[in-house]
């Protein structure tokens, strides 16, 4: 059985909404906790460097499964370090990460999945502007 949570990042707030279209929750930015969902326990974080790796071991500290990273890359940070980054963010605190990095202006439009164990996931889309991996949880 497949179940669906769409994650819809804004500039300063998440909105969570599940597969029937009901609004589960909204992280803010200052806080570090996670929504139980039909997907497993899901966390946000949004911002770039330090300040990430210690909110991603907070919320998986609370139980989260998986973190989505929406937002830009760092200033002058290339496309291949952006990518790398996140997988070992992902086995530092055993979680999924769900990585999103916005299309225009210096920013290069590229999603994916980082799995606990530290690799990026397969992408299972054939949309380009979609990533689906499957995340198998415990």
């Amino acid at each position: 059985e497949n179940s669906v949570v769409v994650i819809a990042p804004f500039k300063d707030m998440t909105l969570f909404v599940d597969g029937q279209g009901l609004v589960l929750g909204q992280p803010g930015t200052d806080r570090m906790e996670s929504l139980e969902t039909s997907v497993g326990r899901l966390g946000v974080v949004t911002g770039h460097g330090a300040r990430e790796n210690a909110a991603v071991a907070a919320l998986a500290s609370g139980g989260a499964q998986i973190v989505f990273i929406p937002g830009a890359a760092p200033a002058g940070e290339t496309r291949e370090a952006w990518e790398a980054r996140y997988p070992r963010v992902a086995a530092d605190h055993k979680v999924f990460i769900g990585a999103l990095n916005r299309l225009g202006g210096a920013n290069f439009g590229a999603s994916y999945f980082a799995g606990p164990t530290g690799i990026h996931l397969r992408n299972l889309s054939k949309h380009p502007h979609l990533v689906l991996s499957d995340l198998e949880l415990p």
